[in-house]
């Protein structure tokens, strides 16, 4: 099977990252505001978020580059290895503090979610962990992401691997409700073997 020749680019090629918001004075929790608001402890290390216990705060309160969108990419940089994911539009609007970084594609190279793909890698991981600054609290660099060389096959190719992935994915949840079934399932046989004794 023959693959199209893939390319190599740096990320600040292709994406603009930002940072997240400074709260100067402490962040309020406004129960009214129009912003969903993503701190380091609302984000686990699957990137998975719990939106039931954001904060909310004013639009007015947040430099609008803090804002992120459907196809951003969100960066818990001072986590080793770093944390990437993303959220959608629809249970938003949402902004990020600044321990976060804001990864802005140019969709004329890359989709978003292949890019996602590839940052949370092996291979990434481990050049993350190899380039990470600090020491009592480790952080991803800004300039460490930008200076990164990314593969971008087609676009075509990109959705390939995307939809491989999510299959993956598919079929690993799939084993883990089984494999929670069966445990339930023994457990029951179990208790009611002893009931019987």
């Amino acid at each position: 099977m023959k693959y199209s020749s893939t390319s190599f680019k740096k990320m600040a090629d292709f994406t603009d990252i930002k940072q997240g918001h400074l709260f100067r004075k402490g962040i309020r929790n406004l129960p009214h505001g129009e912003i969903y608001l993503i701190q380091p402890s609302d984000i686990d290390q699957n990137g998975i978020i719990d939106p039931s216990n954001l904060h909310r705060v004013k639009k007015t309160e947040i430099k609008e580059t803090a804002l992120i969108d459907q196809n951003d990419i969100v960066v818990k940089s001072k986590s080793s290895p770093p944390v990437f994911f993303k959220v959608k539009d629809s249970e938003g609007p949402f902004a990020v503090t600044d321990q976060f970084l804001i990864i802005n594609i140019n969709k004329k190279y890359i989709i978003s979610d292949f890019l996602l793909w590839y940052l949370r890698s092996r291979n990434s991981i481990i050049y993350f962990q190899a380039r990470m600054d600090g020491t009592s609290v480790p952080f991803l660099k800004k300039e460490t992401l930008k200076n990164m060389e990314i593969p971008i096959p087609s676009i075509n190719n990109q959705e390939r691997i995307v939809m491989m992935n999510k299959l993956i994915d598919e079929e690993k949840m799939l084993v883990e409700e089984i494999t929670d079934h069966k445990k339930k399932m023994i457990e029951q046989l179990s208790m009611n073997i002893i009931q019987g004794e």
